[in-house]
Parts: C-alpha cells; sequence; structure tokens
C-alpha cells in the first residue's frame, strides 16, 4: 500500500473535491476515514439529509491541517442490492445537488482554485443524478428529468473540462442528445 500526506486545510479541500465517484477515486464517504475526535466538537451530522457524509466531510476537512490518504485495506464494507445508488431517482436524492450547491455557496470566501472544483462539484453532481436516472430508472416526473438535464447542459463543462475519462466523456455527450432515448 502507499500513502500520500497532504498539509494545509486548503490543499485538502482541494484533493477532497478532486475525488470522483464515476472514476473509482471517491474520497467523499465518511466510512472511509479515521478522525481525530476533536474534529467533530462544534460539528454534527445534519439530521434527515442523505448524502449527509460530503457536508460532514467539508465541514471537517476546513479544519484539517494534515490529512493523509492511504491505500491500505483495513475495512471491509457492503453495499446493499438496494442502497442509495442503487435504487430509482427518487425526489430525496436530489439532495445531492443540493449539498453541493450549499459547498459551493461557502467557497466563494476561498480561492479561486476551490471554487471552480466546487462548480466542478456541482455539475458532477447532476451528472450523477443523471446517470442514477439511466442505469436504474426514476418515480421523478418527466419535467423533472428534463430541468435536472437543462440545468446540467448549462454547466456541464465545469465538469467535463477536467474529466479525463472517455467513457464519462460519451455518456454525457449522449445523455445531452437525448437522455429518455440514451436510457433505453
Amino acid at each position: 500500500y502507499c500513502e500520500k500526506l497532504i498539509t494545509g486545510s486548503s490543499n485538502i479541500l482541494k484533493y477532497f473535491f478532486s475525488s470522483d465517484i464515476m472514476n473509482q477515486n471517491n474520497d467523499y464517504p465518511v466510512w472511509i476515514k479515521l478522525y481525530k475526535r476533536e474534529l467533530f466538537s462544534n460539528t454534527k451530522f445534519p439530521e434527515g439529509k442523505i448524502y449527509e457524509d460530503i457536508i460532514m466531510n467539508y465541514n471537517i476537512l476546513q479544519k484539517c491541517n494534515i490529512y493523509v490518504k492511504s491505500t491500505k485495506l483495513v475495512y471491509a464494507y457492503y453495499q446493499r442490492p438496494m442502497s442509495i445508488t442503487k435504487s430509482k431517482l427518487m425526489f430525496k436524492h436530489l439532495s445531492l445537488i443540493d449539498v453541493s450547491k450549499e459547498i459551493l455557496l461557502s467557497l466563494y470566501k476561498t480561492d479561486t482554485e476551490l471554487i471552480a472544483l466546487g462548480r466542478r462539484k456541482v455539475a458532477m453532481s447532476y451528472f450523477s443524478i443523471l446517470a442514477m436516472y439511466i442505469r436504474n430508472g426514476t418515480d421523478l416526473d418527466i419535467h423533472d428529468i428534463n430541468r435536472i438535464l437543462s440545468e446540467y447542459k448549462k454547466i456541464k463543462y465545469d465538469y467535463l473540462k477536467t474529466e479525463k475519462s472517455v467513457k464519462i466523456r460519451i455518456i454525457s455527450f449522449f445523455m445531452c442528445i437525448n437522455i429518455f432515448l440514451f436510457r433505453r
């Protein structure tokens, strides 16, 4: 295994925002980290939200001066067949977009690189929601899907300009042409 040491709150946040679920470089979950207890002082998980680990990690990582990323396997995680990411797209899943926008708003007090990464996170959240619809279907109204797709089209380059995966670029392209046909 290897370890990576990242120092400075700004660098830690940049690393955090550059992680990506689609490319298996996901650093958002809280269950893949060990924390010092004092980082949780005055910080609590938001109640009644899903994707709360993203906002929680953001709040905690702002307090960090040192972040160590290790590839050592020390934890086994079982993903249920009907977990949030494997279920039909429902209204509650849209909170991923809300959480990302909330973080972006707080980043406007920081440097331009962090703001760009925050914008990327918002666009990536829209992409993830639409990809969930393509994979698993939805209970949402067709107008909701069209609205989400329309918003994604406006900001997709915030995500795609840093995306290296050809697969993601192709999915985004076909998604934007006709998501309903692409789903079939």
